[in-house]
């Protein structure tokens, strides 16, 4: 089966809320213009020198990209906030096709150059490879992308999908919630739909912060999986690679910081097994340094 990934809607007005049971009831989901996403310096990239060349594939990137943003990760409280509304807003659940499957983004402390991928690959594909690089300070979102390209700036673009299930907020209105049931419902009678609740969650490095916003439900569907929880400490814990031992507690916040040693996308990613405890300076070049841990079989 195909991975389901999170799509935070917030329903400001009657609108916002009949797009999202146009969403459902569709299968299909509208693909953002590029340049119409919410940082300001998405898609800035190195020039070389303002060529002409740099300046066609800005205005690929600019005009025909189109992006669905996702989020591997419903209990992500932060999201929930942002693009939720501070929860009175939904996630959808929802999986695509195989020949529209999300990338995930690529952060990086800088902007990329451009060129290398425009020679290889030409402009419009340089854009869409472009179009999955973001500043690291927005790591912690985990984000996903459908990216698309349309034949012109005019031109709306809508992605198929479907829709598996909605996770409501605390705060997310009653008819909102019933609509989205009724709308669900008529399409898949195993529509799933629960409220989540917030719990003290923690932080994760490799995960996003505050993964604090679980279901309420016990008898959860197959595709409802979500982030691992953090590791037992002790007083006795020390950092994997380096032996520094563990300065904090739970009271002060631990010194130690879980990293995990599979991509999550790996189906077994989130086994205790596969997450080990680092001092930050060994997480930092467990992050930029490929070799770091090879040796215990990791590929972050």
């Amino acid at each position: 089966m195909n991975r389901v990934f999170y799509k935070f809607r917030s329903h400001r007005n009657g609108e916002d809320l009949a797009r999202t049971l146009r969403i459902i009831s569709e299968g299909q989901i509208y693909a953002t213009k590029f340049r119409e996403l919410n940082d300001p310096a998405e898609g800035d990239f190195k020039m070389a020198d303002g060529s002409a060349a740099d300046l066609e594939t800005r205005k690929v990137l600019h005009t025909q990209i189109r992006v669905v943003s996702l989020c591997r990760f419903y209990s992500n409280a932060l999201l929930w906030s942002y693009y939720a509304d501070s929860y009175s807003g939904v996630c959808l659940a929802i999986s695509f096709p195989d020949d529209h499957q999300p990338e995930s983004v690529i952060y990086n402390a800088l902007h990329d150059s451009i060129v290398p991928d425009r020679y290889a690959y030409g402009h419009a594909e340089a854009a869409k490879r472009h179009a999955r690089r973001k500043l690291d300070y927005w790591k912690h979102e985990l984000e996903y992308r459908v990216i698309k390209l349309a034949n012109s700036e005019e031109d709306k673009l809508f992605v198929p999908c479907t829709v598996h299930g909605a996770l409501f907020g605390v705060n997310t209105p009653k008819e909102d919630r019933s609509a989205i049931e009724d709308a669900g419902k008529s399409v898949n009678p195993d529509f799933f739909t629960d409220e989540v609740e917030l719990s003290a969650g923690f932080s994760h490095p490799c995960l996003g912060t505050g993964l604090g916003a679980h279901p309420r439900a016990r008898n959860n569907p197959w595709w409802l999986s979500d982030g691992g929880g953090p590791l037992f400490r002790t007083d006795t814990n020390k950092c994997f690679k380096c032996d520094a031992p563990e300065i904090g507690d739970l009271k002060n916040g631990y010194f130690l910081e879980e990293h995990l040693l599979k991509e999550v996308d790996a189906p077994d990613y989130k086994l205790k097994a596969n997450t080990i405890l680092l001092c930050p300076s060994c997480h930092r070049k467990a992050h930029i340094d490929r070799d770091f841990l090879r040796h215990l079989g990791g590929n972050r």
